[in-house]
C-alpha cells in the first residue's frame, strides 16, 4: 500500500528540496519511496510539481483523483494541482502569491482566500496559512516557509507510517537549523488548529 501526494510550487520555490527531505524521512522510516523528479519552468514562477509516492508501489505518478495529500508552495498552483488529490484527501496551502511574470495584469491573479474556497469545493480537508509567518513564529526566517508546510504535514494522521523518519530523516538530508525550527512551528501550528 502507497501514500500518494503531489508537491506543487513554482519556479524559485523549493520542491526540489521538499521531495528530498520527504526522500530521506522515507528512508528513516523504512518505507519505500519513489517520485518524479520535479517537472516545470525553473524560471521564478513559472509552474513546478513533484508527485510522490511512499510505501509499496508500481509507479511514482499520481493520477487524478487519487493523490492523499496535496503540499501547495503557492496558492494559485494549488488551482493548478488540485485534480491530483482525492476528495478523502487534505490539501495544506501556503498563502504566498507569485503571478507569473509575463502575466499582463497581475492583479487578475486569484487571491489567496478565492483559492483556497476553489480548491476546498475539491478537497473539503483544505487548510491555508501563511507559512512564512508561522516559520517566522517559530524563530525561522520566512524563506523556510517549505519546511513548516512539511512540518504541518507531518503532524496529519495520514503521514503516520513517516513517524519514525521525521528527525532522522530531516538531520540525514542535512536540514539547516531554520529548517528544524520552521518545521517544528509548523508541526505545532497544525495541531493547534485542529486539522491533524
Amino acid at each position: 500500500m502507497s501514500f500518494d501526494l503531489v508537491v506543487a510550487g513554482v519556479g524559485g520555490q523549493p520542491v526540489d528540496r521538499v521531495v528530498e527531505l520527504l526522500a530521506a524521512v522515507a528512508e528513516a522510516a523504512g518505507q519505500p519511496f519513489t517520485s518524479t523528479a520535479p517537472r516545470g519552468v525553473l524560471e521564478l514562477g513559472g509552474p513546478r510539481l513533484a508527485q510522490v509516492s511512499i510505501g509499496e508501489c508500481w509507479s511514482s505518478i499520481v493520477t487524478e483523483d487519487t493523490g492523499e495529500l496535496l503540499l501547495a508552495l503557492e496558492s494559485g498552483e494549488a488551482l493548478r494541482a488540485v485534480r491530483y488529490c482525492a476528495r478523502g484527501g487534505a490539501a495544506l496551502v501556503d498563502r504566498v502569491r507569485t503571478p507569473p511574470a509575463g502575466l499582463r495584469s497581475p492583479e487578475s491573479y486569484p487571491e489567496a482566500d478565492a483559492v483556497e474556497s476553489a480548491v476546498r469545493e475539491l478537497v473539503p480537508r483544505t487548510v491555508g496559512a501563511d507559512f512564512g509567518d508561522i516559520a517566522r513564529a517559530g524563530g525561522a526566517p520566512p524563506e523556510s516557509r517549505h519546511a513548516a508546510l512539511l512540518g504541518a504535514a507531518s503532524a496529519l494522521a495520514s503521514m503516520k507510517m513517516l513517524a519514525p523518519g521525521w528527525g532522522p530523516g530531516l538531520e540525514a538530508a542535512g536540514a539547516t537549523d531554520a529548517e528544524q525550527k520552521a518545521f517544528a512551528a509548523g508541526a505545532a501550528w497544525v495541531k493547534e488548529q485542529g486539522v491533524a
